[in-house]
């Protein structure tokens, strides 16, 4: 009866390898083969959000930088990025990635950058939101910034977040400050 043999093959990168095969049994049995496999890369993109300032003042504005990389060997392509604020803080502008303005919502917490066509292996693009301090309660202002691109559907998307430490205005608490010494 036949007899499966497995190898490995390793593959220096991407593209079409040939393979040649020879086995040599007893009784004279000899098999040669040739098969052709196409090797395909992969896109790896990390997401990564970090803030400007840790600490800002109520009407104060700062932004969310927005760092995507990646580390892959395919191109990704149609990468998508939305962008949740918390309700203490509001989008100003939006830049980086393509030409076309990013679109938000109307109460100006949510924002969905234009589709980024393709992002090659080993580059970067940076995408950038200002935003401004509409309120310090809660304390924390967040920007949670998800990822999904042809390769990465919805339910494996790519999410982080970055945070900041809201304050009353400095000049607001010094008044109080001044009252409250009589």
């Amino acid at each position: 009866g036949k007899q499966a043999v497995e190898f490995d093959v390793r593959m220096g990168g991407i593209g079409a390898y040939e393979v040649n095969v020879e086995a040599k049994g007893d009784n004279q049995l000899y098999v040669k083969d040739r098969r052709i496999t196409d090797v395909q890369g992969m896109p790896d993109v990390e997401l990564v959000v970090q803030e400007a300032n840790r600490i800002v003042d109520v009407d104060g504005t700062t932004t969310f930088k927005i760092r995507l990389r990646n580390y892959g060997t395919k191109e990704a392509t149609k990468l998508l990025v939305h962008a949740k604020l918390s309700s203490n803080l509001q989008v100003l502008e939006t830049a980086g990635g393509p030409d076309t303005p990013a679109s938000g919502s109307p109460t100006g917490d949510e924002i969905t950058f234009p589709i980024i066509n393709s992002l090659s292996p080993k580059k970067e693009l940076t995408l950038s939101i200002k935003v401004k301090v509409t309120k310090s309660d809660p304390r924390l202002g967040t920007c949670q910034v998800s990822l999904t691109h042809d390769d990465l559907s919805q339910e494996e998307q790519l999410v982080d977040i970055a945070s900041v430490k809201l304050m009353e205005s400095r000049r607001a608490a010094s008044t109080l400050n001044e009252s409250g010494k009589n």
